[in-house]
């Protein structure tokens, strides 16, 4: 080989590399970007999330959950505050029972969930008034973002009532059922829980 070739041998090298680096990061993002998003209980439940762990039990999404309460949903809103073209629903949550975690009753926890009414999403978005049951995870996002949740396992970890808020009372709250969302999800979970089931 002369210096010529070598010279750019070495280029080509050199691109190669980057071409196969930048494919790396791009598939490794968009992994975790479907693994660590939430799900819930409103919307489009067309396809599932692509995730690396699937749930056989209740014990083991509530070891894997930083907080599992019930709560009431005030409100939602919609923010464009981790890039500029993906929206997140931000669902304001009531905590009407703390089951696992440092949430109090009647305190109030943000849900993120990735999408919204007018962006794609393969998650089932939270309504205002929903009660539901929900195995949550710390969003891991910088400053106040560190304070949301993202709803365990995308959809495995959303359970919803059959009633709305109006019909659901602090002392009904042993006695009602929360039927899973998404029961395509992959997860082999049961089809409805009480907060006996789970505490």
């Amino acid at each position: 080989m002369n210096a010529r070739s070598v010279k750019l041998y070495s280029r080509l090298s050199h691109r190669l590399r980057t071409l196969a680096s930048g494919a790396l990061a791009i598939a490794l993002m968009a992994g975790l970007a479907a693994c660590s998003y939430g799900s819930s209980h409103s919307g489009n439940t067309a396809g599932s999330l692509s995730r690396t762990k699937l749930y056989s039990s209740v014990d083991a999404i509530a070891a894997d959950s930083d907080a599992v309460i019930v709560g009431k949903v005030n409100s939602t809103t919609v923010a464009r505050d981790v890039d500029d073209t993906t929206d997140f629903t931000l669902s304001s949550v009531t905590v009407l029972d703390s089951l696992k975690g440092t949430e109090q009753p009647n305190g109030t926890v943000t849900v993120r969930q990735t999408g919204s009414a007018s962006q794609s999403t393969p998650e089932t978005l939270l309504q205002a008034d929903d009660v539901v049951l929900l195995f949550l995870s710390e969003s891991g996002l910088p400053g106040e973002q560190a304070k949301h949740y993202y709803i365990t396992g995308a959809t495995a970890g959303l359970y919803a009532a059959d009633s709305k808020s109006g019909d659901i009372n602090e002392a009904a709250l042993s006695n009602a059922s929360f039927s899973r969302v998404n029961t395509d999800s992959g997860d082999t979970l049961p089809a409805t829980l009480t907060v006996d089931d789970v505490a």
